[in-house]
């Protein structure tokens, strides 16, 4: 019977696999050596905003743009000190694209969308030609600014804390916190053009009121958000919006069991299933994270404690590449600074990072986004170098391959090790442990659903070492 013994071992400090095959004829010595990943879990701070050109104070996340960089806005700071929109690239460096006047828009509370055409669409929650009521703008990649739309105050809503989500037909569809024929909130279809349509006015009953999450298109051809306010218990709901208007109330939360007042964008799962979070409520007034079908049948999949799990998530789920959603949490930890975690579809937590409120940042509302490398990119309102929030990247899977296998079959050498799907490895083999040089068997491997395989043919009474590591 073949036998798979894994111990601590050296060189290199990885975790050493001895294979040994007591009825190979060829009395073959097999060992696997798989070595730490160039890549770390460890959270790296991109930039520190300092409240001048480039806008401090970043409160929602990014979105990636098809040219590979990352777009944002800042509540406060840019040159006139209303806000500003940035690019930033994955290495860290930031470029201001435009400042805003307040005539033009003020504290953006939202993210940015990027359109079928290639510009930025997005909202600011005060400014325009109405004064305090918030606006809707255009910015292409290069900082081409475009006013499209300044809200009222009247059937067309106000004051915009959500950003915006494209349909199926070009338009894009939103929210607003206030006005609203009355003035509890309102959603709206926008053209690219700046042409504006009321869909929806809450009512602050069964249908919510202050709705602050930005809405999901669903695979359905539908939109679903929620309400930080009103429904049954005033805690709060979420909805299902048509394209046309028609809105059916699928959840009111009751601030206890299944939390109270969520703010964060729902997230679609390949499983067709809605996620989200709620930022308080649950049985430790700290917030949950939820799971609901299209049909309204709601599940509570973890309720915060306020501890190294965080506490008051604010922004959505980002599903990331291993099929688990990636959160940030705007308080709780040691220091009250928020955190970053990992949840299974099956609601199983893990706390990834703390916020420590020094260079690393404080206080995350920013949803989440993942590069094709498997790097998550984030802001943080607070913290950094000059306490005006940061860019931060955080690799959050394992930092080195882990053996599950080998194999031992008519001359051939098999083996399989855990890997980050979408992430190349090198395996690498050495006839003894005192040579310096290492060979390359066969090319980079790209891991899929959760795994990398690599074989070897072996012939004679041969010894070979092998190892495995993340290709940079």
């Amino acid at each position: 019977m073949n036998k798979l013994t894994v111990s601590e071992a050296t060189p290199g400090n990885g975790r050493l696999a001895k294979w040994t095959t007591p009825f190979s004829r060829l009395g073959l010595l097999l060992w696997a050596m798989l070595l730490p990943s160039f890549s770390s879990s460890a959270l790296t701070t991109l930039y520190s905003f300092t409240d001048r050109s480039g806008g401090s104070q970043p409160y929602a996340g990014l979105a990636l743009g098809n040219d590979g960089n990352f777009y944002g806005t800042c509540f406060d700071g840019g040159a006139n000190g209303f806000g500003s929109v940035f690019k930033i690239s994955p290495g860290g460096s930031l470029t201001p694209l435009y400042s805003f006047a307040f005539s033009d828009g003020e504290t953006p509370t939202a993210g940015l969308t990027q359109g079928n055409d290639g510009n930025f669409y997005g909202t600011t929650f005060e400014g325009g030609t109405n004064f305090y009521f918030g606006t809707v703008f255009q910015i292409s990649s290069n900082g081409a600014f475009n006013l499209l739309y300044s809200f009222t105050n009247g059937s067309d809503g106000a004051n915009p804390y959500a950003g915006l989500a494209q349909g199926g037909n070009g338009a894009f569809y939103g929210t607003t916190v206030g006005g609203g024929s009355n003035n509890n909130g309102a959603v709206f279809q926008i053209t690219s053009a700046g042409a504006l349509t009321p869909l929806y006015s809450f009512t602050n009953g069964v249908d919510g009121s202050q709705p602050r999450a930005t809405l999901t298109l669903a695979g359905d051809g539908a939109f679903y958000g929620t309400t930080y306010a009103g429904g049954s218990h005033g805690q709060g709901v979420v909805f299902h919006i048509t394209a046309v208007g028609a809105l059916t109330a699928l959840h009111s939360f009751n601030g206890a069991s299944d939390g109270a007042n969520p703010v964060g964008q729902l997230t679609q799962a390949t499983n067709g299933l809605l996620y989200g979070t709620a930022y308080a409520g649950g049985p430790h007034g700290d917030g949950t994270v939820f799971q609901i079908t299209t049909g309204g049948t709601f599940n509570v999949m973890y309720s915060f404690t306020g501890g190294n799990d965080g506490a008051s998530p604010a922004a959505g789920l980002a599903l990331g590449s291993d099929g688990n959603f990636y959160g940030t949490t705007s308080g709780g930890g040691p220091n009250g600074d928020g955190g970053i975690f990992k949840i299974t579809p099956q609601g199983a937590l893990t706390p990834l990072y703390l916020f420590t409120g020094g260079t690393d940042g404080s206080t995350s509302f920013a949803m989440l986004v993942q590069r094709n490398n498997g790097d998550f990119y984030g802001t943080t309102q607070y913290g950094g170098s000059d306490g005006d929030g940061v860019v931060f990247k955080i690799y959050p899977f394992s930092s080195a391959p882990e053996l599950t296998s080998i194999t031992r079959s008519s001359g051939m050498t098999g083996f399989t090790w855990s890997g980050q799907p979408g992430q190349s490895y090198q395996a690498q083999y050495a006839t003894n442990l005192t040579q310096t040089t290492w060979s390359n068997l066969g090319s980079p491997v790209t891991a899929t659903n959760g795994a990398g395989s690599q074989t070897d043919s072996v012939t004679g009474n041969a010894q070979r070492f092998y190892r495995v590591y993340l290709v940079p």
